[in-house]
Order: C-alpha cells, then sequence, then structure tokens
C-alpha cells in the first residue's frame, strides 16, 4: 500500500502498461499476424491500458490518502486487514480507518457496480451462446462471468456487515 500511495502516477502507468503490451503483442504474434502488427497494437492496448490504471490510481489515492495520513505506516497494513478480515482492532484509529476503509469501498462499488453488471452480463449473454454452439472452451469463462456478477451483488452486503461489526466494536467499553 506505502507503494501504491508514494509512487508517481506515470511509473504506475508503466508498471501496468508494459506488461499488458508485451502479453498483447505476443498473443498477437503468436496468433499469426505480422510482428509490426502486433508491437503497433500491444504498444496502443499497454498504454491505453497504463493510461486508464494511472488515471484510475490518482483518483484512488485521493480517497486513500486522507484515510492512510491518521495512522503511522506501520498501522496500514493492519487497518487494511481489519477492513476484509478477521477480528476487530483494539485501537481505535485503526477501527476508524478500517472503517473509511470500508465507506471508500462502498462509495466505489456504487458508482460502476450497474456498468460492471452490464458488461458482465453481456459477456457471459456471448460465453452462454458460443456454448450453445458447441464451443465448450467458453465453459470457464462463463463460470468466471457468473462469479463476478454474484461478487457485484454480494460485495455491498459483506462490506455493511463487516463495518457493522467495527462499529459495534468501538461501541463496547
Amino acid at each position: 500500500m506505502r507503494t501504491f500511495l508514494t509512487t508517481p502516477a506515470w511509473a504506475l502507468g508503466l508498471i501496468t502498461g508494459v506488461p499488458v503490451a508485451v502479453v498483447t503483442a505476443t498473443l498477437v504474434a503468436i496468433s499469426g499476424d505480422t510482428v509490426t502488427f502486433a508491437l503497433v497494437l500491444g504498444g496502443i492496448v499497454g498504454a491505453l491500458f497504463g493510461t486508464a490504471m494511472a488515471g484510475g490510481a490518482v483518483r484512488q489515492r485521493r480517497d486513500l490518502r486522507p484515510i492512510f495520513d491518521q495512522l503511522p505506516p506501520s498501522d496500514w497494513n493492519l487497518a487494511r486487514t481489519a477492513a476484509r478480515r478477521g477480528p476487530a482492532p483494539t485501537e481505535p484509529a485503526v477501527r476508524t480507518a478500517a472503517v473509511a476503509l470500508i465507506d471508500v469501498r462502498l462509495r466505489q462499488q456504487r458508482r460502476v457496480r450497474i456498468l460492471l453488471t452490464v458488461i458482465f452480463g453481456i459477456n457471459l449473454v456471448v460465453a452462454v451462446v458460443n456454448i450453445a454452439l458447441g464451443d465448450w472452451w467458453y465453459v470457464p469463462l462463463a463460470v468466471i462471468w457468473i462469479a463476478a456478477l454474484i461478487e457485484q451483488w454480494a460485495t455491498p452486503r459483506r462490506l455493511r456487515r463487516r463495518r457493522e461489526l467495527l462499529t459495534a466494536q468501538q461501541t463496547l467499553p
């Protein structure tokens, strides 16, 4: 988390974009296209992906920075873990940061939930149609899209339950 919050956005773009570019170029070259086309397409896809990831990172950091500024860096992982699982931390500052992290995650989830549900649903329909046409390689993809749809609808409830547990722990003596 410390690296994510302190690394410049352009470096995050490179860190995420270069591997995507390499994988894309490799897969396109293996599929039979020319090496030049593979390199150009890989570069474009990697640049777009890296730019999108860097932009998303800026937004996430803007939301996370105020939360983590209240804690010493040694407690950052405790707060992240407490927001996800495990017993409620005994330190009030860590517990408060965990609740704030859950609130940020709920806001982010609410913002993209419909869009991701539509995207995952369309991909599931495409996978099912391909399975119906006899292409059984789409069965694992259909399972992944079903799991992603379930996760989209289960995550808010799980986060709200975790938030209730952490806030209930705050009120106990």
